[in-house]
């Protein structure tokens, strides 16, 4: 049967918790772990963020990270330049300093400086994550000329304006976005950054700063209700005739939290007996593509 459902596991590379957190020695066994965990239940495909905050500008592009990002690139998988500098934030920055999201030249520079330093090291990294689901129009004009070909920021029905957060009305499987608006469906114009919203029910959520119970998210849902999305998302494949593709979130930090890890895994495999496949960010783009090209492009679950 063809997959009714492509999935892109988008793993967190976070430290935990946001100030004194886990060692190196600590954060690299967990990465390990998770490494593993891909190889073993999504047949070696994922996408994995590196981090960069206030708090870890440089640690997470030192030469050890460097070393690691390199192997797990060198085997297949995806790297995603992750911005979280509204959360990680030094204890001496005033709160009331907008969002990163707001500040596009400071951005910039935060993105060509870690872009950069990966790329002197032959280190490929082709997708984007905004820390809190954060974005803006003028980021994602900027990271066309960087070389980000997807972006994994979207979750549909969010919406926090102090955090740069605004998917209302965003699509709920992979799409191009519409120049002027990240949150419509545009063409698969040469350059467009692809968009893989988070797998979503459907449902606006009530809290609708961060994903929850309606969303693909490991760490801030249970079981039952992940398992109750991914039937939405593939009765949505069933109904409208059009294959889904989505993320999965989550994070590395859990990976030794026996509840969380053991729920993850348990997800994973119903995923793949549920009608899902696991993929890679230029799987994600062909499969795209292919829609476009047979007349899903312009249309679609909203």
């Amino acid at each position: 049967m063809y997959p009714l459902v492509k999935v892109v596991l988008s793993i967190d590379g976070d430290p935990d918790p946001v100030l004194n957190p886990d060692p190196d020695a600590v954060v690299f066994r967990k990465y390990h772990k998770m490494r593993s965990l891909v190889n073993e239940y999504c047949d070696g495909k994922a996408v994995m963020t590196v981090h960069s905050s206030p708090v870890f500008r440089q640690r997470f592009i030192s030469d050890r990270y460097m070393a690691f990002w390199r192997e797990w690139t060198a085997s297949g998988k995806d790297l995603a330049l992750h911005i979280e500098d509204d959360l990680y934030r030094l204890p001496s920055s005033e709160s009331w300093q907008p969002s990163i999201f707001h500040r596009p030249e400071t951005l910039f520079d935060i993105i060509k400086t870690i872009l950069a330093r990966l790329k002197e090291g032959k280190i490929d990294c082709c997708c984007f994550r905004g820390g809190s689901n954060g974005h803006s129009l003028t980021l994602a004009e900027f990271l066309k000329t960087q070389g980000i070909i997807a972006d994994l920021s979207c979750a549909p029905g969010l919406y926090w304006q102090e955090r740069g957060v605004n998917w209302q009305g965003a699509p709920a499987t992979a799409y191009f976005a519409l120049d002027g608006n990240l949150s419509a469906r545009g063409a698969a114009d040469q350059g467009a950054i692809l968009m893989i919203p988070l797998g979503w029910d459907g449902i606006i959520p009530e809290d609708r700063r961060r994903p929850t119970v309606n969303y693909l998210a490991n760490e801030t849902s249970a079981l039952e209700q992940l398992k109750r999305v991914w039937g939405a998302i593939a009765r949505r494949a069933t109904d409208s005739g059009q294959p889904q593709v989505v993320s999965f979130l989550c994070h590395t930090y859990s990976v030794e939290n026996e509840f969380l890890n053991q729920q993850l895994k348990t997800m994973l495999v119903h995923i793949r007996q549920h009608g899902g496949q696991f993929i890679s960010i230029t799987e994600a783009l062909e499969d795209t593509r292919q829609q476009y090209a047979g007349g899903h492009g312009s249309h679609g679950y909203e």
